[in-house]
């Protein structure tokens, strides 16, 4: 049985940043086939795009794993190499395109009977796990700080830019549950923006 938060947290101990989204997908497909499960990358399962899909042939289970990488600037030397981290900004959309895998995930797992769903966003931007000060923001049903219940039919709030929806502009239907729980990853610096947290959320 594949147990992602016991991988994240023996991946943490050799990687703890990582320049992209593919760097931290590759660092995680390999330490998911240390544990002796088959990985493929960036497969297409019936018009759906998975960043990660591992087969458990011990079990004959597989998981599909969405995985975001969410970074503010940050300029640090870790263990002899130097990271320069560049912003990401707009985490409304950052924050709906995450629960956009969940909802592909829990589609996949109805259509997969053996599969399980997981989506992954690892970050250093605080915006993401810290509850906002006003609670009627443009994408209120998105958030994703810690402790928020997310569930049912999500929308953007009206009045929402067009931009700002520009190719999200259709809701998200869950039909699952989900209560967003934080976990530390690593602390690289002292310095604003050197604390990684990672959000999980489970599809079984």
């Amino acid at each position: 049985m594949i147990i992602i938060p016991e991988i994240l947290l023996n991946l943490s101990k050799k990687r703890t940043i990582f320049r992209s989204q593919e760097d931290f997908q590759n660092s995680l497909m390999e330490e998911l086939k240390q544990q002796g499960v088959k990985c493929l990358k960036n497969q297409n399962l019936m018009g759906s795009l998975i960043d990660i899909l591992v087969e458990d042939g011990s079990t004959g289970r597989s998981y599909a794993i969405e995985i975001k990488h969410k970074t503010r600037k940050l300029s640090i030397v870790d263990k002899g190499e130097h990271f320069y981290l560049k912003s990401h900004v707009a985490q409304d959309q950052g924050r709906f395109d995450y629960i956009k895998d969940v909802q592909k995930l829990e589609e996949l797992v109805r259509k997969f009977p053996n599969m399980s769903g997981c989506a992954i966003l690892l970050t250093n931007d605080s915006a993401y796990w810290k509850k906002p000060l006003k609670k009627e923001t443009a994408d209120a049903d998105f958030r994703i700080h810690e402790g928020k219940v997310v569930e049912g039919r999500l929308c953007w709030k009206e009045g929402t830019s067009l931009g700002t929806m520009s190719g999200r502009e259709e809701g998200i239907n869950l039909s699952g549950t989900y209560q967003m729980k934080w976990q530390d990853y690593s602390k690289v610096s002292e310095e604003r923006y050197g604390e990684f947290r990672y959000l999980l959320v489970a599809i079984e």
